[in-house]
């Protein structure tokens, strides 16, 4: 009896201990101090051979070992070739990791999107050259084999050809509050997390991309105070649907720069679905789609096979 009355008065006395000691999460723990959060490696691209890999560092694009951790080339920077040298915000390898697309002076425009201006940087020649003149593009991306890139500006998508520096424009309908071609809508880049809605196939000979007709979008209206130099607030108008509301209606097309020809693809007789995902496969000729109902309880796969029109 007195061994239980011991293991009792123990138990009691842990507890007891156990109690003064916890300590209250508190909302600066949470998010100011993120004493939570697990702890992670950002800002780190890996590289083709899988034994390098880069990292924006400061004003310089760093090349590093990964067994010894250490810098092994500078890609980018003032030291390199200052003549040529711009300020960025992020960059994108091309995939032979030859040239550098650099994003300059960029703006957020969502959670996910942004424009600047894009720059390419020859890395074996340290020249630099200005991708398009004119306003901010979007999503900039190398094609795989690196020739092309293709953006996205004012609502339509365009492609350069880096080595004859000429432009084509691929989407002529895109309008503000309106039509969006190769960039999401609020709806998708909030709910689905993404914003480029455009990819090129395995083979760079073609492009797919959605397209968001909003116009029947019911708007919401926000005012920007701009500052000291105006008595006015600024009216920005976008297109928001709420729970049971009219969405976008969402397609799915292929343009193939070869031919210079649009395919738009048949995703079946309803119009009030979702489109969260298109992805080529291995082979260029056929483009995965998911489709999903409006409701989200139905997932559908499907593949398109521009051989045979299937």
């Amino acid at each position: 009896m007195k061994k239980i009355h011991f293991i009792l008065i123990a138990l009691m006395l842990n507890s007891l201990s156990w109690a003064q000691t916890k300590k209250t999460v508190s909302l600066e723990d949470v998010w100011l101090n993120y004493t939570f959060y697990p702890e992670s490696v950002y800002g780190v691209n890996w590289m083709k051979d899988g034994r390098y890999y880069s990292s924006q560092n400061d004003r310089f694009i760093i090349k590093y070992d990964i067994v010894s951790g250490k810098a092994v080339d500078t890609l980018y920077g003032k030291a390199g070739a200052p003549e040529n040298y711009i300020e960025f915000s992020s960059y994108a390898l091309s995939p032979q990791e030859d040239k550098i697309l650099l994003a300059v002076e960029e703006e957020r425009i969502y959670r996910r999107s942004s424009k600047a201006y894009f720059y390419i940087y020859d890395i074996a020649k340290r020249n630099i050259k200005r991708l398009v003149e004119g306003e901010k593009q979007s999503y900039a991306s190398f094609s795989p084999d690196g020739n092309k890139i293709a953006f996205v500006r004012n609502n339509n998508i365009f492609v350069t050809d880096i080595t004859t520096q000429e432009t084509r424009q691929i989407t002529e309908t895109g309008e503000v509050n309106k039509v969006i071609h190769g960039s999401a809508d609020w709806v998708y880049e909030e709910e689905f997390s993404f914003a480029q809605a455009f990819f090129w196939s395995p083979d760079s000979k073609k492009i797919a991309y959605q397209s968001f007709y909003e116009q029947p979008v019911d708007q919401f209206f926000l005012q920007y105070w701009l500052g000291a130099e105006t008595s006015y607030p600024y009216n920005y108008e976008y297109k928001y649907p709420k729970a049971g509301e009219e969405n976008s209606t969402v397609t799915v097309s292929i343009y193939n720069l070869e031919q210079a020809k649009t395919t738009a693809l048949d995703l079946g007789r309803e119009r009030d679905i979702y489109i969260p995902r298109i992805n080529w496969t291995e082979d260029p000729n056929i483009l995965s789609v998911r489709r999903m109902n409006r409701l989200q309880n139905q997932l559908d796969i499907l593949h398109a096979n521009l051989q045979n029109n299937q």
